[in-house]
């Protein structure tokens, strides 16, 4: 007969259990999270939710307020543009080019970035100071700026927009991750590693990079916001998406003249933009801090 265990083992959660045990402490952080989770529900599925088709045109339906609205339709729930579009099922469409965009674009340029920046974050001497002074100067110019002035060369559209914000996002990644890297180089723990013949290559993968991911998590979360941003800014200018595309900044653009008539087009784009601004900005604190208190622990 087997005898009972009197000494029980204490069980230590993994990190990313220990990860989420400090975030959804937060409240704020949590609110984000449910938001980014509509949001990604609206990226993938906005195409079989909408009720319509975003380009189809209702001729009896010209401006339609909001159905809560007395002169509204239950057929068009938040309401027609003025060529009698459906706004739910242009915005539900527009997810996927605004913050699906931005969430391909942000991936792609952090992944770019951080690879650079950790083995840039090594170098010493000329090959560090070179890289240090140009990133400065690409630093030096607003993001916004370079991709206008990238899109004004090639031409405007989406695709070129994207390009554009991707290529201001880069040195952005490269920057932060190469001072995050440097900063934790001088450290009595990676002084001791490599002391011990750690690699490089395993030097910044398992000692350095667990310790700067609060940086990088942070700096996603702004490069987020800021292609979202850049997105719908470049849409707004007519530089990025081209209609009938209902991209939000170019939905936004195309309602200006109907602000007083219509203000629910107007309203709804924006409302769009500024909700998925601050899902993103509370789920990238609350992350940050979560990891900043397992760190901590």
């Amino acid at each position: 007969m087997l005898s009972p265990n009197l000494y029980t083992d204490e069980r230590i959660p993994s990190p990313l259990v220990q990860t989420w045990r400090a975030f959804r402490k937060s409240p704020q952080a949590m609110v984000g999270l449910y938001l980014m989770g509509l949001l990604l529900i609206a990226t993938v599925f906005g195409p079989l939710l909408a009720p319509f088709d975003p380009e189809v045109q209702h001729p009896d339906a010209l401006l339609v307020p909001p159905s809560w609205a007395q002169a509204g339709h239950v057929d068009f729930f938040v309401g027609t543009d003025d060529l009698g579009r459906d706004l739910l099922s242009r915005l539900l469409h527009g997810a996927h080019l605004t913050f699906g965009s931005a969430l391909l674009v942000v991936t792609a340029a952090a992944l770019i970035g951080v690879v650079l920046g950790a083995i840039s974050g090594t170098l010493k001497g000329l090959q560090g100071s070179i890289l240090h002074h140009f990133l400065d100067t690409l630093l030096s110019i607003p993001s916004v700026l370079l991709a206008i002035t990238f899109v004004a060369i090639q031409g405007p559209g989406l695709g070129a927009a994207l390009l554009a914000v991707w290529l201001a996002l880069v040195p952005q990644f490269i920057r932060v991750t190469h001072d995050a890297v440097a900063a934790e180089m001088e450290k009595e723990y990676v002084v001791a590693a490599r002391m011990d013949g750690v690699g490089r290559l395993r030097l910044l993968w398992d000692v350095i990079l667990p310790n700067v991911a609060d940086t990088i998590v942070h700096q996603y979360a702004l490069g987020l916001s800021a292609a979202v941003l850049d997105i719908s800014a470049l849409g707004f200018l007519n530089l990025g998406a081209q209609a009938p595309l209902p991209e939000w900044g170019a939905m936004l653009a195309g309602a200006t003249d109907l602000a007083y008539m219509a203000p629910w087009t107007v309203t709804l784009p924006g409302v769009a933009i500024l909700t998925t601004m601050i899902a993103i900005n509370l789920v990238g604190d609350g992350l940050r801090q979560a990891l900043n208190a397992r760190l901590e622990q």
